[in-house]
């Protein structure tokens, strides 16, 4: 890899770095996210991912299959990482 090439790279990063929001869950929502992974048997973990895409309106990125394809079958709009550079 040239150093053009990682320039560029560090770039696309950037990118994507500045439009993440960093979203702290809250004890009033434990309980629904609790339901959403029961329901779908998805972790906690993973769940409260989806949750607050559902609840925030936001696109949803992974690149974990399993949790991609639980939250598409929620409706959710949930994308992988290399559909960023596409």
């Amino acid at each position: 890899m040239t150093k053009d090439n990682i320039l560029v790279l560090t770039r696309e990063i950037e990118k994507v770095l500045s439009g993440i929001e960093v979203i702290r869950l809250k004890p009033k929502h434990i309980s629904e996210i609790m339901s959403l992974s029961y329901s779908t048997g998805m972790t906690f973990y993973d769940a409260s991912y989806v949750f607050y895409s559902i609840n925030l309106n936001y696109i949803l990125l992974t690149d974990d299959k399993e949790m991609y394809n639980k939250a598409k079958k929620l409706g959710v709009d949930v994308r992988k990482v290399e559909e960023l550079f596409n």
